[in-house]
């Protein structure tokens, strides 16, 4: 290291942000800062954070030279590295959580603005999950999502995204896509992918799913919007036997805002006549009960 400049620590990865504030530092004689991605003689990585100050001369005139300190920041960087994975990442699967798969929608509704193409946002809920878990058990449960995981994500480009909403719900971002159409193609991939036996708690299990799709800019231009209609058109393949895909269409949001309606009158009903049912005769006055007996 004698006789060399610091600079040779960074090697050839020279596109780092910080860099350039150290060079301005240099340029304009004042202290500077910077982390920056080092590497050791054998080629391994380490993070180093790296401040400069200039040394004047007894005049306090000119700079003469510059003192720099280094320090080893590896660990806390890997360990703000994981909590940031933490933060974003399905802790069982691996994946993307709702956390990051909200950031990513936005970025995919971004970019197909820009580029006037199609996002497509598919909502895959595993169908009878409930019986492999009561009858396998909850460690097997969660050996068969990892392995779901894994399948869902080998079927799917690099640029696309497979997150974990919880459960055995899935979300999974496709950008760039040629036709609205196309995403029945990918479907059943992911539908052939997923029926191949699964080995849980030492026997085959077959999986199956249901999947709904909704897009942008067709159906939505924000991502809680694709989500929730492409949830209404899981649903509607559970209605109609499951192992299979729909495309969101604007009458299932009108059936699903019936549904409501009716459940909110059946509720108010039922809660009528539940007040009925529960009065006391003793709290009704003789007025009352000759009247109501009038009516």
């Amino acid at each position: 290291m004698i006789g060399l400049e610091g600079r040779f620590l960074v090697r050839d990865d020279l596109a780092q942000p910080d860099l350039e504030n150290i060079r301005t530092a240099l340029r304009d004689k004042h202290e500077g800062q910077a982390t920056l991605r080092n590497y050791r003689k054998d080629g391994s990585l380490f993070w180093n954070e790296l401040h400069i100050a200039p040394v004047r001369d007894l005049t306090g005139a000119a700079t003469t030279h510059f003192v720099s300190v280094i320090n080893d920041i590896s660990e806390r960087v890997r360990y703000q590295q994981a909590l940031e994975y933490q933060a974003n990442h399905d802790s069982l699967t691996g994946l993307a959580n709702r956390n990051l798969l909200t950031d990513r929608i936005e970025q995919g509704i971004a970019l197909a603005k820009r580029h006037k193409s199609i996002l497509g946002v598919m909502l895959l809920d595993l169908d009878h999950f409930k019986l492999i878990n009561d009858a396998s058990g909850h460690l097997a449960g969660d050996a068969l999502l990892k392995e779901v995981a894994n399948r869902l994500r080998d079927c799917v480009r690099e640029t696309d995204t497979v997150a974990r909403l919880g459960g055995d719900e899935f979300v999974i971002i496709l950008t760039d896509l040629p036709q609205p159409d196309d995403i029945d193609q990918i479907a059943q991939k992911l539908l052939t992918a997923l029926a191949r036996p699964i080995e849980v708690a030492g026997r085959d299990v077959f999986v199956t799913a249901s999947i709904g799709a909704s897009f942008y800019p067709r159906d939505g231009d924000h991502g809680e919007i694709l989500l929730r209609y492409a949830d209404m058109a899981m649903y509607r393949v559970k209605e109609h036997g499951r192992n299979s895909v729909r495309q969101f269409v604007p009458e299932m949001g009108s059936a699903a805002i019936s549904r409501l309606d009716m459940e909110a009158a059946m509720r108010r009903g039922l809660s009528g006549a539940s007040f009925c049912c529960t009065t006391s005769p003793r709290s009704i006055s003789p007025a009352t009960a000759s009247s109501a007996q009038r009516h």
